[in-house]
């Protein structure tokens, strides 16, 4: 249920399951992923020395995250698809810039994420010389080969395996730990992937 405010009870039964829980993954969106996180850490669960949370939504990557869940996100994992200069292209350098001069703050993977696909729309609209829907489409398709902000885009034909079908298959996700209070993404550890990890493993939590 999306209007779930208190996940006490499910978290209650997780936490005293036998053998203990190692790894919790928070799937929900909006204010119900910070609750369920801000929750686990007052009674106890996680994150702990025995069971890491990760939030899989992107509220996870926002300023008030940290206003909801408070020292509970000392430790949380996030998987951003984008950290700003990571790799670093032509667009990613002054996109980060521009951010930080606009909103006093390193852009998240929605921010870059929001800004390659509008832009890569525009490429294909640029190519194409049309707005018509089957004309972007072939530009997507076909020529687009845009450099944004999180690496260089262009999409999938091959539909093996089925979801591959118009994906752009070198998404730059990570795994990152926060490993202080208010601690941006962009200065979170990272664990994953190993190219880019700035720790050789998961930071277990104290108690």
């Amino acid at each position: 249920e999306r209007t779930v405010t208190d996940f006490t009870p499910q978290l209650m039964q997780l936490k005293n399951l036998q053998p203990p829980v190692d790894f919790l993954v928070d799937g929900f969106t909006g204010a119900g992923e910070l609750l369920m996180i801000k929750q686990a850490h007052q009674i106890g669960f996680a994150p702990s020395k025995n069971t890491a949370i990760l939030g899989a939504g992107m509220d996870t990557l926002y300023p008030n995250f940290w206003d909801t869940v408070g020292e509970g996100g000392t430790y949380v994992l996030s998987n951003p698809a984008g950290l700003p200069g990571i790799p670093k292209t032509s667009i990613s350098e002054k996109f980060a810039k521009t951010f930080k001069t606009k909103l006093n703050r390193e852009p998240d993977a929605v921010a870059m994420e929001g800004y390659d696909s509008v832009m890569v729309l525009a490429e294909a609209i640029k190519l194409k010389k049309s707005t018509a829907g089957k004309d972007i489409i072939d530009g997507l398709e076909n020529q687009v080969n845009w450099e944004g902000t999180r690496g260089t885009i262009k999409f999938n034909k091959e539909k093996n395996p089925p979801w591959a079908y118009h994906m752009w298959m070198d998404v730059p996700v990570f795994i990152i730990q926060y490993t202080k209070m208010k601690q941006d993404p962009s200065q979170a550890a990272i664990l994953w992937p190993a190219k880019y990890a700035t720790v050789k493993e998961y930071i277990r939590p104290p108690k």
